[in-house]
């Protein structure tokens, strides 16, 4: 419940990385009442302080006259100390995705354009547009590149430059496995366990079969 107006929220992202200082566990999270929450009005970016077990700072989204937003996907990087909200919203009539990262403080400190191809048309006209959407977390490598698997069958890649959903080689992908600072797209092959490297370009080479 929001502390000061008693209102239900809805956590709609929580970034999988959680800042630790002396002083405190924090995590930055977006979060909406549960009716602006359905009817996907723009959230409020917030803080939460994992020990006090409230938000402790909130910005509002922007811009503020988003329409028919959706989050698509998180993640996290220890190692850079940021997150990252792959969200898509409308605005004047026109559909936009893009990659938000986010520092420690709940700050919006990059934002990059994401080609995940046409979204699935709603047969109502005033619903919104449905894009695929990222199974579990978007992991990340030392250079900076996040993937994560759609439910659509393709990977997302992107980095502080851009990115887009791509084709996966041709193999059964099952996860996302970041070790030792690069990215693998993990699967099956003819009943074998497969593994491909995510290259700094967003395309997995260097399939290995056991």
């Amino acid at each position: 419940k929001d502390p000061l107006t008693v209102t239900d929220l809805r956590v709609v992202a929580a970034v999988p990385y959680v800042h630790e200082t002396p002083a405190r566990r924090t995590v930055t999270a977006w979060v909406q009442g549960s009716e602006e929450a359905i009817n996907r009005l723009p959230p409020f970016e917030v803080v939460v302080d994992l020990d006090l077990r409230r938000y402790v700072s909130y910005n509002a989204f922007q811009p503020s006259d988003a329409e028919c937003v959706e989050v698509l996907g998180v993640g996290g990087s220890d190692l850079r100390q940021e997150g990252v909200i792959v969200v898509a919203y409308t605005l004047d009539s026109e559909r936009i995705v893009e990659a938000r990262f986010i520092d420690s403080t709940g700050h919006t400190i990059g934002t990059v354009p994401i080609d995940i191809g046409e979204p699935e048309e709603s047969q109502d006209e005033e619903e919104c547009a449905n894009e695929p959407k990222v199974v579990g977390q978007l992991q990340a490598n030392d250079d900076g590149v996040y993937a994560g698997l759609l439910n659509n069958g393709q990977m997302l890649a992107f980095n502080e430059r851009g990115g887009s959903a791509r084709d996966l080689p041709n193999f059964s992908a099952q996860g996302v496995l970041a070790n030792e600072g690069e990215l693998w797209i993990t699967g099956t092959s003819d009943g074998r366990p497969v593994a491909g490297r995510v290259q700094s370009s967003g395309t997995v080479e260097d399939v290995i079969r056991w």
